[in-house]
């Protein structure tokens, strides 16, 4: 050990930033200083923290002290028990430790829990409705002004990003919420015009521009009114503008262009033997504008200063939602991962005398992967070396792999501490091949290299990496596909996309290395290439479902490392759905989908057999029923089904008594599934996979015990937030397939070959509606359906992070292609305008003389060609099975589709049968395009005009018609209607509001009278071993704690609807005072009917034998569907 790396691990007492490149031993080095602050002495475990980015990370780390630390000056046995509670962690296991330690001092509740992101979701989302409509009822003038630009769900989405990114708008919202609005507007306007001027005088005020001008100012036309002599006339006017530091009036009107045309360059006869040379000159000044006119954003004047005042708003508006959800958290006794930051950054930067002691506790601070860190990180890791200014300082990481952007992480800050820290670098590659390593340095030396005064978000390859690895092998083990796409040909006719085209290429330069010697192994010779050596490195998921199939038609055997997921695995859907049969059997979808898994395994036919005429769920209602004479020519099929159903019986037994982990155990018993998934490919994963969904079930019972019905809701909720849960921590090494993998989830470990496909492939190009410079500014974007005008702020913000973004790319591309340790192959598209910054940018480097790489090229046909010729192999292959047996089971487990719907047990559905049972009604189509007349106008639907004045009345404080007015004209705006139909519809919905009002109006002096009003409440209940959701329109609490429902209804009728209407509206409002009264044990008075179009009430007395009368036609209804 020399150099660098000796001063990193045994220089302890001094302060050190560590460049550390892919490959040379980062963590290791690391470990090795916390080694030897204890060797030295110099400080205990105890007083060391080492932050690292993962869990995962912390843990690996305090196994390799426990593993190295034999030789410390200390008892080893006492070290491993230190280590347990050693302030080795994740920042945010640290920020947690800061708040635990200092409850009192920070006034958080002593038992607060850290909620995760699914869990702070549902209460942020229940919180921001809250929010919104109490701001709405108030009248708040913020959301007022706010709604005369923005629809609600664009309001309500800009508030879901600001708390999201609470560490971008740090300080902004209370800078700006302050702020006046003219102040404001000038504050842009300085921005606009001194960016703008900048980028116009260093365009033009490069010598070639003032060559070019001072030859043009030379000549001049005989006629005066030539084009030439025109246009350049203005074209030197407006470059004498921007030398005096002036913006160009002709910016302003938008034409700028115009001035710098090319159009009518001079008629020969107007000039002397100057003119190609005068030509010359203003192509120049035309190309120059061209280079830089999209940098260049429009600033609307009136515009601008409406933005000012929105902007302002939105920040008042946005920190008292903050500062709401807060507290909503606090009472909950919760804090999500963001408030551990922002309430560490707090207490520390208070410099309260609790805050000193705790900072002035520690002798070292190490933190691990840097790179990543983020504002909020760096500004608590500086306040708690502000309070401690003895504590020694030590940060590793790597510039070049900072791809956590979308996690908040900026590279700048490394590259800021660079210049004002001790600086190290580690340069010595443990794990690629020599020659590999080579075309690295040669590589991203060429990719990264210096550009003048460069922004702080681009990195410098700045030392080529040696290699710790001195074979010599013939040759670059790179690779690079190119496949050519010719969509404009009308000739070719292929059903390939350009993803899967290049992927069929991808898969048979892969099936081509397999079998080759290529992969290096430590320490010894060349070895044969295996399938599990191969990782393809995914930029993202969006084509992976092509890849997959490319694969499998091709033969390859594969293995999807963290994919969009465990929660959708077949293992898992296989569970749930048992689950979900357990608690209702008429869930149809989960029932069959129970019945087809391996858990049962009736095939296709069994289900066929079992189905009538009216479907199959009626079959299975007949068998039942004992009913079974449809399957008398199926002894068999009867047979296989009554043994579910003894299982079925068992296991419904068992859930009234025990816990849900329990229950899932129970099913995995019963039916020896375990040993089933073992007949699967990737058996062990499947199998670890199920045990880890126990062990989850068991975690989420903490501290209460989870039930059947919210675990379920549980995964359904991951499923649709689409949360990137693992599967279950197992080696793919232990089959012999190809990984895939994001580029992101493969950092941090390496394979012997690397594919990187798609490498010019589309990016980004949508951004949040609201964006931050992290600084001082904020700007959301103005456009909407009546104005394409974006704002400039907003304009200069995008174009700001796009260029973040494509340094950022660079960044990706080295982290994906430093996980190779003996060969890389890499690939893209060729194609017209593909504007890929990326590719753009490393492609001269690939036609250049210094790549010395294998380059093939594939055209269109023959990419056909081969995906004709790959052999399908099957999806799944069963080992060690009989031939009959195998077949059986694949037939089983294909898809069945599934046509009919679920039937749900909904007051909706309830009321819609009972009606049926006594008197048809019309039966109501939801998709039936109903118009609605407003004289001779028909513009609105039914159902329009129902959604928009319910949705107006839940917004509604009751009391005054004009915020109803605001309302509905809020929601009429979707709708594009003209200015007269809009204003009768307005009128409209007022009138129904004033006759509300009206003094005769029972309903409003209930709700005048009530103690609490909850709009569009989600019930449940548990009703016969059936579960029932509904929704109420409005639930009053009355002073005596009984409650009133109401259900507005917007049905055209006369003077009062008729008999099978209020059998059927009757029926509805019956099953939700049963619910409530059953499934919450409250109290329910009187449930109410309020037709808003005619102003009728009709009321209902809520009594014993009404809900025992609903409980038997609730029986009923179950035992019919």
């Amino acid at each position: 050990m020399t150099g660098d790396y000796l001063k990193a691990s045994e220089d302890i007492r001094t302060s050190y930033l560590v460049s550390a490149s892919a490959g040379t031993g980062k963590t290791r080095g690391l470990v090795n200083r916390y080694l030897n602050i204890l060797r030295q002495s110099d400080a205990g475990v105890d007083e060391i923290i080492a932050i690292t980015f993962t869990e995962k990370a912390a843990a690996e780390m305090k196994e390799r002290i426990r593993r190295s630390s034999r030789d410390v000056n200390c008892s080893r046995h006492r070290i491993s028990d230190q280590l347990s509670s050693a302030p080795i962690s994740t920042i945010h296991s640290f920020c947690a430790r800061i708040l635990q330690e200092n409850v009192g001092e920070i006034g958080l509740d002593p038992q607060f829990r850290i909620i995760d992101d699914v869990e702070e979701q549902i209460l942020r989302r229940e919180s921001l409705h809250r929010f919104l409509h109490d701001q709405m009822v108030r009248s708040n003038p913020e959301i007022s002004a706010l709604m005369e630009h923005f629809d609600l769900s664009r309001i309500r989405d800009m508030l879901d990003i600001v708390w999201t990114k609470q560490q971008d708008f740090h300080g902004i919202l209370k800078n700006v919420g302050q702020d006046s609005a003219p102040s404001l507007y000038k504050k842009i306007y300085d921005h606009y015009r001194q960016y703008t001027l900048t980028l116009l005088r260093n365009a033009f005020h490069a010598p070639e521009i003032e060559r070019a001008c001072r030859f043009l100012s030379t000549y001049h036309a005989r006629d005066p009114e030539d084009k030439l002599q025109i246009a350049k006339t203005n074209a030197l006017r407006v470059v004498r503008t921007i030398h005096e530091g002036n913006l160009p009036n002709e910016l302003m009107s938008g034409s700028l262009s115009k001035v710098f045309s090319l159009k009518g360059l001079g008629q020969k006869t107007n000039w002397g033997p100057e003119l190609e040379e005068m030509r010359s000159c203003f192509r120049l000044l035309n190309s120059t504008w061209a280079s830089i006119k999209e940098q260049i954003f429009d600033f609307n004047d009136p515009m601008e200063k409406l933005n000012s005042n929105l902007i302002i708003c939105f920040a008042q508006l946005a920190q008292a939602w903050i500062d709401n959800m807060r507290a909503v958290q606090n009472e909950n006794g919760v804090v999500d991962f963001n408030g551990l930051e922002v309430l560490t950054e707090s207490f520390l930067g208070s410099g309260c005398a609790a805050a000193q002691r705790f900072s002035k506790r520690f002798k070292h601070l190490l933190v691990d992967e840097f790179q990543d860190i983020s504002p909020i990180q760096d500004r608590i890791l500086t306040a708690l070396c502000k309070l401690n200014p003895g504590i020694v300082t030590f940060f590793v990481g790597d510039e070049k792999q900072s791809i956590y952007r979308f996690r908040g992480a900026e590279v700048e800050i490394f590259n800021r501490y660079k210049q004002r820290h001790n600086l190290l670098y580690l340069d010595k590659n443990y794990r690629s091949m020599k020659a590999l390593n080579q075309f690295f340095n040669r590589f991203f030396s060429f990719l990264m290299k210096p550009d003048g005064q460069a922004p702080d978000y681009n990195v410098i390859y700045e030392k080529p990496v040696k290699s710790h690895d001195e074979s010599r092998i013939p040759g670059v083990p790179v690779q690079l596909l190119i496949t050519e796409s010719d969509r404009d040909n009308e000739d070719i006719t292929t059903e390939l996309s350009n993803a899967e085209a290049e992927f069929v290429n991808v898969v048979q330069a892969i099936r081509n290395l397999h079998g080759r010697e290529i992969v290096k192994e430590k320490d010894k010779g060349m070895r044969q290439a295996d399938w599990r050596d191969f990782a393809i490195l995914l930029r993202s998921r969006t084509h992976q479902d092509s890849l997959e199939r490319i694969l499998n038609k091709a033969g390859v055997p594969y293995y999807v490392a963290s994919g969009v997921g465990f929660y959708q695995r077949r293992e898992i859907l296989d569970i749930v759905n048992f689950l979900r049969t357990l608690l209702n059997i008429y869930d149809e979808i989960a029932l069959v989908g129970t019945l087809r898994s391996p858990l049962i395994g009736m095939s296709d036919d069994d289900l066929t057999a079992m189905t009538t005429e009216d479907g199959l769920m009626d079959g299975i209602a007949k068998i039942l029923d004992n009913k079974a004479d449809h399957l008398t020519n199926h002894p068999d099929v009867l047979k296989r089904f009554r043994q579910f159903l003894d299982m079925y019986w068992r296991l419904q037994e068992k859930m009234v008594s025990t816990t849900t982990a329990e229950v899932i155990q129970a099913i995995l018993d019963e039916t020896d599934y375990l040993a089933i998934l073992a007949a699967f490919p990737e058996e062990k994963q499947s199998i670890a996979n199920v045990r880890k969904l126990v062990d989850l079930a068991i975690e989420w019972s903490r501290p209460h015990d989870i039930s059947p019905v919210d675990f379920i809701r549980r995964i359904q909720l991951y499923q649709s937030m689409e949360i990137r849960e693992g599967e279950a921590n197992l080696s793919s090494e232990i089959e012999d397939s190809v990984t895939i993998m994001t580029i992101h989830a493969a950092k941090g470990l390496s394979f012997p070959i690397v594919v990187i496909p798609e490498l010019s492939g589309k990016q980004r190009s949508s951004y949040d509606r609201i964006l931050s410079d992290r600084n001082e500014r904020m700007a959301f974007n103005l456009k909407t359906t009546f104005n394409d005008y974006r704002g400039y702020l907003y304009s200069y913000l995008t174009e700001h992070e796009k260029k973040r973004a494509a340094a950022e790319e660079k960044r990706i591309l080295y982290v994906a292609a430093t996980r190779a340790e003996s060969y890389l192959l890499l690939s893209a598209t060729e194609r017209n305008g593909t504007g890929n910054p990326l590719w753009s940018a490393i492609k001269p480097f690939f036609e250049g003389p210094n790549a010395g790489i294998s380059v093939y090229t594939a055209d269109i046909y023959e990419t056909i060609k081969r995906y004709a010729a790959f052999k399908s192999r099957p999806e799944r292959e069963f080992k060690h099975l009989e031939p009959e047996l195998r077949n059986e089971i694949e037939k089983q487990i294909q898809p069945l589709p599934v046509c009919k719907g679920i039937r749900k047990v909904t007051p909706t559905a309830f009321a819609s049968w009972l009606s049926g049972e006594k008197g048809e009604i019309p039966s109501y189509e939801k998709h039936r395009v109903i118009e609605d007349t407003i004289g001779e106008k028909r513009t609105l639907l039914s159902l329009d005009i129902g959604t928009i004045i319910h949705q107006a009345f839940s917004w509604w404080d009751f009391q005054d018609v004009r915020k109803l007015r605001r309302y509905t004209e809020e929601l009429l705006k979707p709708y594009s209607l003209s200015e007269a139909e809009a204003k009768r519809y307005l009128g409209m919905f007022a009138g129904w509001g004033e006759r509300f009002l009206q003094p005769k109006n029972t309903l409003a002096k209930y709700i005048k009278n009530a103690v609490e009003q909850l709009r569009e409440v989600d019930i449940y209940a548990w009703l016969m071993n059936t579960p029932v959701e509904g929704k109420i329109d409005l639930l009053l609490k009355m002073r005596n704690d009984e409650y009133i429902i109401v259900d507005f209804k917007s049905d055209r009728i006369d003077d009062y609807p008729d008999e099978a209407t209020m059998i059927k509206y009757d029926a509805q409002l019956d099953l939700y005072a049963l619910m409530l009264s059953r499934g919450s044990e409250l109290t329910v008075a009187k449930t109410c009917l309020y037709f808003i179009r005619n102003g009728l009430l009709i009321e209902q007395e809520c009594t014993n034998t009404t809900l025992r009368g609903t409980e038997e036609q609730l029986q009923k209804y179950i035992q019919s569907v």
